[in-house]
């Protein structure tokens, strides 16, 4: 509450907003949070956080909370394991085991230290010998360039799969993934005996990934017990954007072939776990006719996309001029939009919950609107 005093009126005005709060735990949100995740029970919260105790020193913490207590806080940048987190959507994750005694996450791989030929250093008093942190220093390369995967993703060079035991606070970094290799956009196997991601080619030198899809990528997984690395997807086209359905049989990605232009129509493919099967739900549509379905154009599937059933996937693209949702039948490989019968505009799907959608409509004459529905109906929420 509080009061104002027009100058117009002269006449002093009482003010008193009224906020309407939904039931549940509260959870503070700080600017600082980078990344945050609930695990699959709902009942635990990861969340990433920076922070700058001192003019030019910046540290991040990975925080685990059970409800409205945070129950752990560990301080990443003193384990000094690896470098800086990755929060972008590029690479970024932060994926609970089906378990939730792990969560993974990529890092920046731990580099060397790079002294001048001509640095030297005082030995210590203590022990009688140089200091054992300099003792892996790589002299003379103190000015060696480390190329980055461009736009949107400065400083980013060498990413690295990390998990951390939730348990004991204990930090790995994982082995066997192939040293051309740049992984991310990873999540836990079934039964949690290993990881699945997304591998990017970075040799001879690396490209700019962000709004390029058509850059050699393929599916891995690496095995936690013997550090094995499996591919499972073709290792000549790009992939990005894996989902595990629901009941943990499937994964569904979209594939593009290497080169040519950015952000072309796109597959949609899947993978079985159990059978090793890779289908093509939807192909590239080289043509189209009036009213048909002109294929897939769409930056990312949404984070959770399957239907509860485990049998549809629905996601947002490009059909001509406007943005639509559509439910894909992966058995069949059968379109159908949800959008057909609702307002005409522009639609992204943000979320889905046992099968209620969450997502943005928007026109050139009406701002961005978040609506909700079961692909019946669509109602506003705020």
């Amino acid at each position: 509450m509080w009061v104002q005093d027009p100058m117009d009126s002269l006449a002093m005005r009482l003010l008193s907003p009224t906020h309407a709060m939904p039931p549940g735990p509260l959870q503070p949100v700080s600017p600082c949070r980078l990344l945050s995740r609930e695990s699959p029970s709902g009942a635990l919260k990861a969340v990433l956080r920076k922070a700058s105790p001192g003019k030019g020193e910046e540290k991040q913490f990975l925080e685990i909370w059970d409800q409205n207590r945070k129950v752990k806080s560990i301080n990443l940048t003193v384990l000094e394991k690896h470098g800086n987190v990755y929060e972008d959507d590029q690479f970024g994750c932060l994926s609970w085991s089906h378990s939730e005694t792990h969560l993974l996450y990529v890092a920046e791989r731990k580099r060397p230290k790079a002294e001048s030929f001509f640095q030297s250093r005082a030995p210590d008093l203590r022990s009688g010998c140089a200091d054992e942190r300099h003792d892996k220093a790589v002299k003379g390369e103190q000015f060696v360039y480390h190329d980055d995967w461009g736009e949107a993703l400065v400083g980013k060079s060498v990413p690295a799969l990390c998990v951390l035991d939730v348990e004991s606070g204990n930090v790995s970094v994982l082995e066997g993934v192939p040293e051309h290799i740049s992984p991310g956009q990873a999540f836990w196997s079934p039964g949690d005996t290993g990881v699945v991601f997304i591998g990017w080619w970075h040799e001879p030198f690396r490209l700019g990934l962000r709004h390029c899809t058509n850059r050699r990528s393929a599916l891995f997984y690496v095995d936690l017990t013997g550090a094995r690395c499996e591919l499972l997807s073709d290792d000549t086209k790009a992939v990005w954007s894996p989902r595990l359905s629901p009941d943990q049989c499937r994964i569904v990605y979209l594939e593009n072939g290497v080169l040519g232009p950015h952000q072309q129509c796109s597959r949609l493919r899947m993978y079985d776990w159990y059978t090793k099967v890779t289908s093509t739900v939807l192909d590239v549509v080289p043509r189209h006719s009036q009213g048909t379905f002109t294929g897939i154009y769409c930056p990312a599937l949404p984070g959770l996309c399957w239907a509860a059933n485990s049998q549809r996937v629905v996601l947002d693209t490009a059909q001509r001029s406007r943005q639509e949702l559509l439910v894909v039948e992966t058995l069949s490989g059968s379109v159908t939009s949800l959008t057909t019968g609702g307002p005409l505009g522009s639609w992204s799907l943000l979320t889905i919950d046992r099968d209620l959608l969450v997502a943005r409509f928007s026109t050139p004459s009406c701002p961005p609107t978040l609506v909700r529905g079961n692909g019946l109906g669509w109602e506003a929420v705020l």
